[in-house]
Formats: structure tokens, sequence, C-alpha cells
């Protein structure tokens, strides 16, 4: 089974390397906002790409509460509505579920964790930049940078174990990167009545202009390939990958989620 499949079917293979003990962890909670008596929890990683792998369900009682017990081998982000949920083996914590991140609450372990994660303040553009036109990319670069700094010292003052630490400093690379080529809209590169084609080589000249700047960035996101399971990193690589300007290394893995998102769009189109 090659492994792509294996990561699909399996659950999580990319992660398969951990050595934790397999412990309980007890999750509890009010889940009223969601307005239904059953919600899933899903799997984030390089599986959703195809489908969406439930973990468990979270089922509501005549309160709206919900309590559940789940069996896990290490640390692992979870969905569940609009909420980015990491847990680990033997936490337990109350999470009372709100319709968007930042109305969710969290109590016990990984509170902190979690409440980082599902910060009401976005690294977007649109947080960053608003509705001004950036005059020029070294400006661009200097209010990503600040922005992006904050976070991650927010970051390090977490008590939070090695992964979670690697990962989220890695989705923060990715999202730096993500938002310097997005100088590309915010700094109007192209017109709006430029035809595709032409937007599509003013994009790529843009591209180029940057290769020292995004390359390095590209190599720290592929140097494992369990970054992959982070969907900024596979957003900004598969972009990388088909503007066909940046060298990075692609990996066996990165190629099979290349071939599987290609026959999946194709099947999409066929209905």
């Amino acid at each position: 089974m090659n492994i792509i499949k294996a990561t699909i079917f399996g659950a999580g293979l990319l992660l398969a390397g951990a050595s934790a003990a397999q412990t309980d962890v007890k999750l509890s909670g009010s889940m009223k906002a969601f307005r239904v008596p059953q919600k899933e929890m899903t799997f984030v990683d390089i599986s959703t790409e195809v489908f969406p792998q439930k973990a468990s369900l979270l089922v509501a009682d005549a309160d709206g509460m919900y309590n559940i017990k789940l069996a896990v081998k290490q640390g692992r982000y979870y969905d569940v509505g609009h909420t980015l949920l990491y847990i680990s083996p033997g936490d337990e914590m109350k999470v009372d579920f709100g319709m968007l991140p930042h109305g969710t609450t969290f109590a016990g372990s990984k509170a902190e964790l979690n409440q980082y994660l599902n910060k009401k303040t976005g690294l977007d553009g649109w947080s960053i930049f608003g509705l001004k036109k950036v005059d020029t990319f070294d400006n661009c670069k200097v209010k990503v940078d600040s922005a992006i700094n904050e976070r991650q010292k927010e970051l390090v003052k977490l008590k939070a174990d090695s992964y979670f630490l690697d990962m989220e400093t890695t989705r923060l690379k990715a999202i730096r990167a993500s938002l310097y080529l997005n100088f590309f809209q915010t700094g109007q590169l192209a017109e709006y009545k430029d035809p595709q084609e032409l937007k599509l080589e003013k994009k790529k000249r843009f591209y180029q202009s940057v290769t020292s700047v995004i390359e390095p960035l590209l190599k720290e996101l592929t140097a494992s390939d369990r970054y992959l399971d982070l969907s900024e990193v596979r957003q900004l690589l598969t972009e990388c990958n088909t503007t066909n300007v940046f060298r990075f290394p692609k990996s066996k893995t990165f190629l099979e989620l290349t071939a599987t998102c290609e026959k999946r769009d194709a099947l999409d189109s066929r209905g």
C-alpha cells in the first residue's frame, strides 16, 4: 500500500513513529452552541485532502452537555465544528464549544495551548494590512514579520510539548511564506481588467523576484513529511509546485499527495 493510501485509511501513518503509550483523554463540557444532538470530532491531517475521518462522536444529553473518553497514543489535532482542538495522552479538559473558534472556552490540561490555537486575531492579509494597498514588498515583509514574530513570542511562552512547539513553529513559517506571496494581491500587482493569462504571467514574475526569500522557508517546511499534516503547509507547497517557479525538496509522500489530489479533482469535475 502506498504512503498516501496508508495515511488515508490508517488515520495518521505519518505520525506513527511516536512511542508514547496509549492513554485515555477525558473531554467534557457544553455543545449547546451547535444546536444539534451530535457533532463529529474529526482528525486534522493529510487524509483530509481526500475525506475527513471521524475520530469520535460527541453526543449531547438533554442539557446539551457531553462527556467522552478517548484512547490516544500521542499529541494530535482535531476539528470540532470550527474549533481546532489539540490533545495528548492523559489530558483531562473541559471544552465549552462556540459556533466560532473564539467563542470556545477551555479549562484543564492543554487549555492554554488550545486558547492559543483559537485566537480571534488572525494572521491573514486582512488582519495585517486591512484594505490599504501595500506599496512595496519590503514594507509587506516588515509588517508580516512583525505579526509572525509576535505570535512566535506567544508560542514559546506556552508550556507545550516538543511536538506541539515544532508543529506550530512550522505552521507560522508556512503562514509567513504565504503572506509574502500574498503581496501579489495586497500590492495590487495585477489590474482587474488584465486577461487571466497576463495575471498569471505577472504573478510568475513576482514569484521569480522573491525566490531567495521563499526557497529557504520551503526547505524548512519539507524537512519532515509530518508537516504535511498542516493545511497551511500543504496549501503553500501545492501553490509553489503548481507555479513551477520555486525549487524545493519533493518527497515521495508529497508527490503521491499531489497525484491523489489531481485524481480527486478530476473525479469531482466529472460529478
